[in-house]
């Protein structure tokens, strides 16, 4: 033995330490290692690149289900093999395999339980399973699903995986397509929702049948959802078909589903859905888009019929739209010259000041704007005055008799009577506020408006705007029209390169701020100049230093355009005239302020991060600082709001927003706390919250409902 050795085997070696599994998790798109901890916590989606791996059915029950409980549903007996296929393994001997693995009869696995305390029966088709393929043991247990929710007056909800029908079963798998459609009928029959949520991958016989059928079509992100591969595609048709045309975010863009959602949020708008189709919540209308209700009944009615449409959600897309208002000859075409007007913050209040302005200068003015924050007659004033009830309900049955067949959504009902009533009255101008994004937006029909302009830009409907700054900049830079000036605000460099190359492609002048127009804030007032000179006006009567650029740009696309006179007199006026409520509005004497002790109390309904840090800039110029009362929809970025307004030194008490599916007051008020904020409480509504915040000055913020209900309980509805 040599001496090496003679000292090693003298060492007291301590026992090999146990490595504990499956520590780590690779994510299959983008390689990033992991905690499993964390990517379990965080619903199996990769922190780093958001993909969404696939999840089997007890993940997803787990997930889903209020506590994770829940009660499975026996698999019906069907017989099996009924072929006695083989092909280089016997067909029972791929189930017996596919059993062992995934603790499944077949790929259907269904559930009974409970989502936010309201009964749902839920099915979750396992790729693990054969790739979740369709064949009897499928079709019977889908139908016996349905006749459990019909049982127990209950949604049915599926989580789709499937490569398509089992080849295993020939024929007797295609078979289950139309029975799975006659079980939905039932469903319908006893007036239940149908709710699809389609995972990565949905295909062949199962998207051709009820993967396709549902009331409302939800999509987790990347998802891969077709009929046959797009290889097949192409060499039949013998076209290059589109880079992604069958992943979730194509298809939403071109109208085939409702939304795309990250899976985080899934449960809480399936949530939402099944509380709005049992009309519960305080008596809000089922299914009613925007909360849009009226107490003028034949107002009313016109809204009841909108309540289904406004289950599908935000369809975007400009081809429904189109084609409902050539059933009208195409009034759009007939409008007065149109300012069309996008941003994710700010576009409201600049649509005021071109407004203001243009009134100012003797112009009758059409406006559409949204939302609405007490009235529904807010979102179309006709010639300066908002619209009156009978009117309104005549144009929205209008609007939907012609609809029939093409199933326009919420805002393309609405925006088609705002045209057709624009189209109807003279007038010498037209503002059109974009609803969301512009490249899709039911506004974007107007193919030849007078200007465009594009207000500030920060991160908000991301599902559907894209994750990052510069994808929302190229989508709203989508209103560009060849030869219509297109006029922005200065923006950082990358961002403003991405307005750059969408308006360069469609041909559209360019008049960026800093570069082809300037404004400052100097001796008290806002001067402006351009190419055509120079001009000072007031500063803005509405509240923020925010508001300057909304003024500033109002001014520039103003002076940018030639069919209209707007004197410097006008512009002048235009600042103070301004009136934009819910954004910084302080309430006047009402019973709100009385509650409140006479304290000063302001709204705003900002609700993303770049909103935010206008308010806290104004916040952290109040003396004595304000006490925030703050609630917050349940799909907004609560910590990137609160953010920046945790260093104002403000308190804050966090409340529910009436009748909508908002972030839990405790939650908001612990988060608060956490960022920094130097008292953070809760209270059941805004109301009780008025005594409770005490001081001179309280700021009600957070979410633009919240702000309706606030100017509703304060009889100051906008007029």
């Amino acid at each position: 033995m040599s001496w090496l050795s003679k000292v090693r085997n003298g060492i007291p070696f301590l026992p090999k330490r146990q490595t504990v599994e499956n520590l780590w998790h690779k994510c299959a798109r983008c390689g990033t290692m992991v905690f499993v901890k964390e990517w379990e916590d965080n619903l199996r989606v990769c922190p780093r690149c958001d993909f969404h791996d696939r999840i089997g059915w007890r993940v997803r029950f787990e997930q889903l289900f209020d506590e994770g409980r829940y009660e499975r549903l026996a698999a019906p007996d069907v017989r099996e093999d009924p072929l006695r296929f083989k092909d280089s393994k016997r067909y029972t001997d791929r189930l017996k395999a596919a059993r062992s693995g995934t603790e499944l009869r077949d790929a259907l696995a269904n559930a009974r339980g409970t989502i936010d305390g309201r009964t749902a029966v839920v099915g979750v088709q396992d790729f693990a399973f054969m790739g979740g393929s369709m064949g009897i043991a499928v079709g019977a247990a889908f139908v016996a699903a349905v006749r459990e929710a019909i049982a127990h007056h209950a949604p049915y909800i599926i989580f789709t995986a499937a490569g398509g029908a089992r080849m295993q079963e020939g024929i007797l798998s295609l078979m289950q397509m139309p029975r799975t459609t006659v079980a939905l009928a039932e469903l319908r029959d006893a007036g239940l929702p149908y709710i699809v949520v389609l995972t990565d991958p949905t295909t062949g016989g199962v998207t051709a049948s009820y993967a396709m059928l549902g009331d409302v079509q939800i999509a987790e992100p990347g998802a891969l959802i077709g009929f046959a591969g797009q290889r097949v595609i192409e060499q039949t048709i013998r076209e290059k078909l589109p880079e992604g045309f069958q992943r979730a975010e194509y298809l939403l863009e071109h109208g085939m589903i409702d939304m795309v959602l990250p899976r985080h949020e899934i449960k809480a708008t399936l949530s939402k859905l099944i509380r709005y189709r049992a009309g519960e919540a305080g008596g809000i209308l089922p299914l009613m888009a925007d909360f849009a209700r009226s107490d003028h009944p034949a107002v009313q009615a016109q809204l009841d019929r909108l309540g289904p449409v406004s289950a599908h959600g935000d369809r975007l897309g400009l081809d429904r739209l189109a084609r409902l208002l050539e059933r009208f000859g195409r009034p759009q075409d007939r409008l007065p010259p149109v300012f069309h007007v996008a941003g994710t913050n700010g576009k409201g209040s600049t649509c005021a000041f071109l407004r203001a302005g243009l009134e100012a200068a003797g112009h009758r003015v059409h406006v559409y704007t949204s939302p609405h924050l007490v009235r529904f007659n807010e979102r179309i004033r006709t010639a300066g005055t908002l619209i009156d009830d009978q009117p309104l309900a005549d144009l929205l049955e209008e609007v939907i008799g012609a609809g029939a067949g093409i199933e326009p959504t919420f805002f393309e009902v609405t925006t088609a009577a705002a045209v057709l009533a624009f189209a109807r009255e003279p007038a010498e101008a037209c503002i059109l506020e974009v609803g969301l994004g512009g490249r899709l937006d039911a506004t974007n029909v107007i193919e030849r408006p007078l200007v465009c302009g594009i207000a500030s830009l920060g991160l908000d409907h991301q599902q559907f705007l894209g994750n990052d700054i510069c994808s929302v900049a190229r989508e709203k830079a989508g209103i560009a029209k060849a030869g219509v000036p297109l006029v922005f605000l200065d923006y950082p460099d990358e961002v403003t390169e991405a307005v750059v190359q969408v308006a360069e492609a469609a041909g559209a002048p360019l008049f960026p701020a800093l570069r082809r127009w300037h404004f400052a804030v100097e001796e008290g007032q806002l001067q402006y100049r351009d190419a055509a000179g120079a001009l000072m006006v007031p500063l803005p009567a509405l509240e923020g230093s925010h508001q300057v650029d909304n003024c500033a740009l109002a001014i520039a696309m103003l002076r940018h355009q030639d069919r209209l006179k707007v004197a410097p007199v006008a512009l002048e006026r235009m600042p103070l005239e301004a009136r934009w409520p819910g954004r910084l509005t302080q309430l006047r004497p009402g019973p709100l302020t009385a509650a409140a002790g006479g304290a000063t109390i302001w709204v705003d309904g900002g609700h993303n991060p770049n909103a935010a840090e206008r308010l806290g800039d104004w916040l952290a110029k109040r003396q004595p600082r304000p006490t925030i009362i703050m609630g917050m929809l349940a799909n907004k970025d609560a910590r990137g709001f609160l953010e920046p307004i945790a260093g104002t030194g403000c308190a804050l008490i966090a409340v529910p927003i009436p009748e909508h599916e908002c972030h839990e007051p405790q939650a908001l008020a612990q988060l608060a706390k956490a960022l920094g904020v130097r008292s953070a409480s809760t209270a059941p509504d805004f109301a009780t919250a008025l005594p409770q915040a005490g001081g001179r000055e309280i700021a009600i913020v957070g979410s633009l409902y919240l702000t309706g209900a606030v100017l509703a309980a304060n009889d100051q509805a906008p007029d």
